[in-house]
């Protein structure tokens, strides 16, 4: 079984996280050149201005390779994520899938 861990973060971690969005999302960006849409465009202040929301870096066999973003709806029985990026270097081994499986046991706020 996939060890996943999450750590919530914090505005020191805010430089970590802008790093791996844009290096996590740069290959579409040069594919579609979609700048007004893609988290990989986003500026720093962006996603310093969100980590009021629920801001987690993602962890996997102890090193950090992404960071998911929930959005708490109307009340707390209703959330969104936006974004959950992953590196590249461990993109397609199930790390994604392996979270949202596991969203609804280990999200606690």
């Amino acid at each position: 079984m996939m060890k996943i861990e999450l750590q919530r973060a914090t505005v020191a971690d805010a430089k970590i996280i802008y790093d791996m969005q844009t290096s996590s999302f740069n290959s579409l960006l040069d594919k579609y050149q979609d700048f007004d849409t893609n988290p990989g465009a986003e500026p720093l202040e962006k996603v310093i201005n969100r980590l009021w929301t629920h801001f987690y870096i993602i962890y996997y066999e102890r090193k950090t390779v992404g960071a998911v973003r929930i959005v708490l709806k109307d009340n707390v029985n209703r959330c969104r994520i936006s974004p959950l990026f992953i590196l590249p270097e461990y993109q397609n081994k199930g790390i994604a899938i392996a979270f949202s499986f596991d969203f609804p046991f280990v999200f606690v706020i």
